[in-house]
């Protein structure tokens, strides 16, 4: 054997090791390059059913609009709160990040940034579980998301303290949680 032969069957696994690692490509500010992902992303949420798993893979992706999710049962997972996050930094058109009005709705294992609006807007839904779910957003976080669910839980959950505009009233502490009706005894 030559050399020249040697040498590039000594480095054939570390080029199939460096092609195959699997690690996204990314753009100059760190979003992973993907230009269908929006599309298949809302794609899924339009489509889903009853008992379906939407899978975000880990990345940093960089979404133009708001999403939306109307389907009950459904559950959105990532790969983890600092691993698969879904920025809305280049938003241009939406009042919020995610917005779902579907009961029985779980979303964990994701982050969500830099919506113009709510992160994570749950309207009228029953039964909303967040784990491990980290959002933040201009306006509001998802503190104010679980206010909107009844029944709503959330568990490790991480968003910064709520901003709002200095002109904006404090209603924070008269919320109170719906009370239970009785059954007459």
């Amino acid at each position: 054997m030559t050399r020249s032969t040697v040498f590039l069957l000594a480095c054939a696994p570390l080029a199939l090791l460096s092609a195959c690692s699997g690690a996204p490509k990314t753009d100059a500010q760190g979003f992973t390059i993907d230009p269908d992902f929006e599309k298949r992303l809302q794609e899924k949420l339009l489509d889903a059913k009853p008992g379906d798993v939407i899978d975000i893979p880990a990345g940093k992706y960089a979404l133009s609009r708001s999403l939306s999710l109307t389907a009950n049962g459904v559950t959105i997972k990532g790969a983890g709160m600092d691993k698969s996050i879904l920025s809305f930094a280049r938003q241009n058109s939406g009042a919020e990040g995610i917005l779902v009005t579907g009961d029985d709705f779980t979303i964990q294992d994701v982050a969500i940034e830099d919506s113009k609006g709510d992160a994570l807007k749950i309207n009228g839904t029953k039964n909303a579980v967040m784990r491990r779910v980290r959002a933040d957003s201009d306006r509001t976080t998802a503190r104010s998301s679980e206010t909107r669910c009844r029944a709503g839980r959330c568990r490790r959950c991480a968003s910064p303290p709520a901003r709002r505009p200095r002109s904006a009233p404090d209603r924070t502490s008269r919320w109170r949680p719906p009370v239970p009706a009785r059954r007459p005894s």
